[in-house]
């Protein structure tokens, strides 16, 4: 076989191969278009159709024409600006191979090293605020702005060092398109900004800090979150409840931990619920604290769902496999909104706002201080939202990066299997009755600084303060 002839064999493949890709590609924008169109509550809220006509017309331009599907897709979900709706591939990322990474790695750290005065502002070595990451981040491209973070040290075996931990696509003056491998190794798309020179906020899923300078196997000297509910005694009138997640195995944990301890904060003058870094789950995890929380009734969530034949067919697969399982106040509720969905196909279903009512108030904890962070989402910003109607309650920390406008996902494949879109089905009561959330968030009635090294102790010294000077007026 000539070499000519080899040549056109191997072009015309590739082509081929392109061409297919490309189709797949088309597929997938479609049917995402599609779906958010009849399934997002939040779609005519945000003019939906004018959005995606502009991402279309911005997937158009030459500077999109080699960008892979992952990219255009995300472009088209993230331009709603909600961190419900997203996209995440379906298969775990492969790391890069060894001499790739080794070369990569090599590259930014020599130019990281260098005295350029030209330099980039956020370019340099960050930390993730968990301490499972030290990044490089460089300048990959100027039009339009690109940021790309590379792994230098990492307790997450996942993810070797060289490999890209995320990379930056600037959106518009304040918010970037960001692409980032998650801890179990899904390519995640979410939103990112950065809070100041020396802050990046990457969604809910990190808070990065840019360092003064970086040393060797610095991880080894920091503690690495701990994210498994737990109970503490801080002092004789204290007790600690930490909530790092919100899932059902969370639930599991928390509940045990109260029933266990229910004399110990029955007799408690101060309850701390700290729930820093929980991007949400069930509202069901908290279920076992109101009691001790509770001053009045406690106005729960409601809202407008959206009743397409996949949020129908969700709903009834959902009823299907956990019928038999179900407490019996979920099952009434869950057969009572998949009937209205039902009688509301194509259209919107009112799901009215429940009351949550205790037939007394527990004397303790008289003082109940709740402590968010930036990545307190979804349902932890409910569970905040509930605990601010109790008299007992000061929520501390700083402003949630607002995730509860619209809520309760719908999860489906795109036609190439290769990508899995979250879509948000309800707009909520809290998005109807006041002004949205989204990217603001819910801000704390006493703010502590990112400065301030222990914001449990800080809470705790706030309430020691307040007693001194309540005991003085006595």
């Amino acid at each position: 076989m000539s070499r000519l002839r080899l040549f056109l064999i191997i072009a015309f493949l590739m082509i081929s191969r392109q061409s297919q890709a490309q189709s797949y590609c088309n597929a997938d924008i479609n049917f995402i278009i599609e779906k958010i169109r009849d399934s997002y509550a939040g779609y005519h809220d945000k003019q939906g159709d004018q959005v995606i006509k502009n991402q279309l017309n911005d997937l158009s331009k030459k500077e999109y024409e080699h960008a892979d599907c992952f990219t255009k897709l995300a472009r088209i979900l993230l331009q709603f600006q909600d961190l419900h709706l997203r996209l995440r591939t379906c298969k775990p990322v492969t790391p890069t191979n060894t001499a790739q990474l080794k070369s990569q790695l090599k590259n930014v750290e020599v130019y990281l090293s260098q005295n350029n005065k030209s330099k980039d502002k956020y370019e340099g070595y960050w930390m993730s605020d968990t301490h499972d990451y030290v990044v490089a981040i460089k300048k990959t491209k100027a039009l339009p702005v690109e940021y790309t973070a590379y792994i230098i040290e990492t307790k997450n075996t996942r993810l070797p060092p060289g490999n890209e931990k995320f990379v930056l696509t600037q959106l518009d003056s304040i918010v970037f398109q960001t692409a980032i491998i998650s801890a179990t190794g899904f390519k995640v798309a979410t939103l990112s900004r950065f809070a100041n020179e020396n802050t990046l906020l990457t969604g809910v899923s990190g808070k990065w800090l840019k360092l003064p300078g970086y040393s060797r196997d610095m991880l080894k000297s920091y503690k690495s979150f701990d994210w498994q509910p737990s109970l503490a005694v801080i002092d004789s009138e204290t007790v600690l409840i930490r909530i790092p997640t919100s899932d059902y195995a969370a639930k599991e944990r928390v509940d045990s931990l109260v029933e266990a301890n229910e004399k110990l904060i029955g007799r408690s003058k101060k309850l701390i619920v700290d729930v820093r870094n929980n991007t949400g789950g069930t509202t069901l995890t908290y279920s076992s604290l109101f009691p001790y929380i509770y001053t009045k009734p406690i106005i729960t969530l409601g809202g407008t769902v959206r009743c397409s034949q996949d949020v129908i067919e969700q709903e009834q697969q959902y009823l299907d496999k956990n019928r038999l399982t179900l407490p019996a106040g979920e099952l009434a509720y869950t057969q009572k909104m998949l009937k209205g969905m039902i009688a509301n196909k194509g259209g919107y279903f009112q799901e009215v706002q429940d009351t949550l009512k205790y037939d007394s108030i527990s004397v303790y904890p008289k003082q109940v201080g709740v402590i968010m962070n930036y990545a307190s989402a979804s349902a932890a910003e409910l569970f905040v939202q509930y605990c601010r109607q109790s008299t007992k309650v000061t929520i501390f920390g700083e402003d949630t990066w607002g995730a509860i406008d619209y809520m309760e996902n719908i999860v489906l494949k795109t036609p190439s299997q290769q990508f899995e879109v979250f879509i948000p089905r309800m707009k909520t009561a809290f998005r109807n009755s006041s002004l949205p959330h989204a990217n603001d968030g819910l801000k704390p009635d006493v703010e502590i600084s990112q400065s301030e090294p222990d914001w449990i102790d800080f809470v705790k010294k706030y309430y020691d303060k307040i007693t001194k000077l309540t005991d003085r007026n006595i």
